[in-house]
């Protein structure tokens, strides 16, 4: 009786060991599949916040079509993840999952404000066409230039107040990114994830921004 009592003791830790084992082995494969995905998307975002902080690297077309391009490429992954039911390491699968999706979201910051800083180019270029026609007209021409001018005045102060707001979000963007990176560092290496200098140089170039609108 004794030997049996041993024996259903020794049969009862190896299966605990077993089923911990297989735990283990399923969070650990969990985190190599989705590790690719992390790191595809960081590589994606990274792109986007080169040609963002890096003056004449793009032009606003390759900015708009690219940024388009990321947002849709994180989507699809996103519903990929999602779609997958993961027991073996829920923290692991939803880190990953907000990581990511900080990623869209500043990207989708980036290229709102990329889209109003073409808009603003275009409303100088239209408040200074219509300065100099003021300044070069008479008459019933001279009217017609002040209206164009103070349009363009009226959608310049538009395009400024929608400026502040999007650096707001971008800082806040920003604040969801770095903790978001936190967590995910966690489970991911840092080769899958954003670097701290991608991340330095999105902070400085909102900065400068929020600077430059004071």
């Amino acid at each position: 009786m004794h030997k049996l009592w041993i024996a259903a003791v020794v049969l009862v830790i190896v299966a605990v060991g077993s089923y911990f084992g297989y735990n283990k082995y399923q969070s650990t494969a969990l985190i190599e599949s989705t590790a690719p995905h992390v790191k595809e998307t960081s590589l994606r975002t990274r792109v986007i916040i080169d040609l963002l902080t890096s003056p004449g690297s793009a032009t606003f077309r390759e900015m708009f079509e690219k940024s388009d391009e990321t947002v849709k490429k994180i989507a699809d992954t996103l519903f990929q993840l999602e779609s997958q039911s993961s027991k073996a390491n829920p923290e692991a699968m939803q880190s990953a999952i907000a990581y990511i999706k900080a990623n869209q979201e500043i990207t989708r910051t980036m290229l709102s404000s990329t889209r109003t800083r073409y808009e603003s180019n275009n409303a100088a270029s239209a408040m200074d066409e219509a300065l100099a026609d003021l300044k070069s007209s008479s008459g019933y021409s001279q009217t017609y230039a002040r209206q164009r001018l103070e349009r363009a005045v009226v959608q310049a102060k538009k395009l400024l107040e929608k400026s502040k707001n999007e650096i707001e979000l971008a800082q806040s963007g920003i604040a969801s990114l770095k903790n978001a990176h936190a967590s995910a560092s966690r489970f991911f290496p840092s080769e899958a994830l954003l670097s701290s200098d991608s991340i330095t140089a999105l902070e400085s170039h909102f900065r400068r921004g929020e600077e430059m609108l004071k």
